[in-house]
């Protein structure tokens, strides 16, 4: 019944249906300059300080590659999760996985890009502070989990070069975990370099993180989980967009 109220009249009619492509494309193309403006606007709050590492032009772009980056990640794996988890083979391809393996593909070289700017404008800004930083990236105290983070981000989507690894399912998914753990080094680490390296001396040190912060973290995740699973148990799972294409394609092929 509910479904019933919420359809508004549905009937599946031609008509309907060229209805719902008009808004689906509508909607698509007002969520991408809502992503940028609110990535920017996040981006901003970094770079609008005098904090060294933080105070870089290049951060309202970087964080939106990276959002489409580490989102597509988690889209990869909750996709495999859903077309195992609800038997949806038949609907979620290997296809779609090799298309979303050339999209981690481009943003890993579109976040190469950034680090490399990054780099280059620390250096090129002859700015002691902004080399201090960037020589404490490469040599300081979070030296290990900065080149973990490259290597997640950068070397291992490399590996979807290869159509045959894009074309398997567990190698895609492998590839979206590992980036999004890169990703989520990346995010403290532009909070615990830039606290531990600031103007004064006094300023610097190591941060370590507390049994409380471990919890918050593992609730948050935790959270993330309970409302995904409450939406494939209560809600369709499938645009009706997707099915209604397959449903299409399939009576047009028999």
């Amino acid at each position: 019944m509910i479904y019933g109220v919420l359809a508004l009249g549905w009937r599946g009619s031609a008509r309907h249906w060229h209805l719902h492509d008009t808004l689906y494309r509508t909607l698509a193309a007002m969520a991408l300059p809502l992503v940028v403006s609110v990535h920017s606007v996040a981006a901003m709050d970094f770079s609008a300080s005098l904090m060294p590492g933080w105070q870089e032009t290049i951060f309202p772009p970087y964080f939106v590659v990276g959002a489409l980056f580490s989102g597509f990640g988690i889209v990869v794996v909750l996709a495999a999760l859903i077309r195992w988890g609800l038997g949806l083979q038949a609907i979620i391809t290997p296809r779609h996985f090799a298309v979303m393996g050339k999209v981690l593909l481009a943003g890993s070289l579109g976040m190469a890009l950034c680090y490399g700017t990054e780099w280059f404008s620390a250096w090129q800004a002859e700015d002691r502070a902004e080399r201090e930083h960037l020589r404490a990236l490469f040599t300081g105290p979070y030296a290990p989990l900065y080149f973990a983070m490259l290597g997640c981000n950068l070397l291992v989507p490399q590996l979807l070069w290869s159509g045959r690894l894009r074309g398997s399912i567990p190698a895609v998914v492998g590839v979206a975990v590992v980036l999004n753990i890169g990703m989520w080094l990346e995010r403290v680490l532009i909070i615990w370099n830039t606290l531990s390296h600031g103007h004064l001396p006094s300023m610097h040190g190591v941060f370590s993180p507390t049994l409380w912060d471990w919890l918050i973290l593992a609730g948050s995740l935790g959270f993330f989980a309970f409302l995904m699973l409450g939406f494939a148990r209560l809600l369709p799972a499938v645009a009706m967009h997707d099915m209604g294409k397959l449903l299409r394609r399939q009576r047009s092929g028999a």
